[in-house]
């Protein structure tokens, strides 16, 4: 069964491109057939994969699902240097579209049609969702498409400033979505001496959120090390997961994939797994499928 998780916070800055990017890349490594959706206009979870100037020649990329109501994922989907691993990418022309059809009902459902498709087929394992850190037309899409939604924070200063934007985010969109299950927050650049009073916080904040019937088993799922590594795997356009899969911070993300494959299948997972050698390139050519 196909599970979609939106990774998604109002606050800029919270590493949410960099934890959706670097959690399907485990996915991928881990034997799981995932499809990552890029629904931000900055493009970054797509220039991790792909020449952005490639995909805005063709019409391959998330902006034409508004643009054709009949559009297929299949139509879309571009793949990665992993067998395991596809993307549908993201262009800059998303703002124009947030601009137009931002108060149109009717195109805050197109990803759930689109993936209500996959779904049936079982294409994919696992589909992971980047979103635009702003209440917008594509956020509402990925919440009403959504079965888990997993907010990031940073561990740096005013860790939950956009949490009370993304309840209301929640609550426009529940009559399309009731199910939606908010599984909890993936704390990132993460020092434990630094960051213990943030993360008392954080837990506090957490406790709040649970008892709500819709938040069952709302936790912290993650603390993610801070790690110097991460400018240098943008650079270079490779995961941390496929650079350094052995790093501490590239281990915080494989912890943080299984947890969510446990979720998903109601079974305890193995986590002493043998870390599987990986060996990836920045670029092995941007193909469509």
């Amino acid at each position: 069964m196909t599970t979609v998780n939106i990774i998604g916070n109002i606050k800029g800055g919270t590493g949410k491109t960099t934890s959706a990017v670097n959690v399907v890349a485990w996915f991928a490594e881990l034997g799981k057939k995932t499809l990552l959706i890029d629904l931000d206009p900055q493009c970054n979870a797509t220039d991790y994969f792909l020449d952005i100037e490639e995909v805005e020649r063709t019409d391959r990329h998330i902006t034409t699902m508004f643009e054709r109501e009949d559009v297929k994922a299949s139509d879309l989907v571009w793949a990665t240097s992993s067998k395991n691993l596809d993307i549908i990418p993201a262009t800059s022309y998303l703002h124009e579209v947030n601009e137009s059809y931002l108060n149109v009902a009717d195109y805050w459902l197109r990803l759930h049609d689109m993936l209500s498709q996959v779904k049936k087929r079982n294409e994919y394992e696992i589909i992971v969702v980047d979103t635009h850190p702003a209440r917008d037309l594509c956020l509402y899409n990925a919440l009403i498409a959504g079965d888990n939604l997993i907010i990031p924070l940073s561990a740096q200063r005013h860790p939950l400033h956009g949490c009370d934007q993304m309840w209301l985010a929640l609550k426009r969109v529940r009559r399309f979505n009731r199910s939606i299950r908010v599984l909890g927050f993936v704390v990132t650049s993460y020092q434990e001496k630094r960051d213990s009073k943030r993360l008392e916080k954080i837990e506090s904040y957490a406790k709040k959120i649970k008892p709500d019937p819709r938040n069952a088993g709302f936790d912290i799922l993650a603390k993610i090390k801070k790690s110097d590594r991460y400018a240098t795997s943008m650079e270079e356009q490779v995961p941390l997961a496929w650079s350094h899969p052995t790093e501490e911070t590239s281990q915080n993300y494989r912890d943080l994939a299984i947890s969510l494959l446990e979720f998903q299948t109601g079974r305890r997972a193995a986590r002493s797994q043998k870390i599987p050698e990986v060996t990836r390139t920045p670029r092995v050519g941007a193909s469509a499928r």
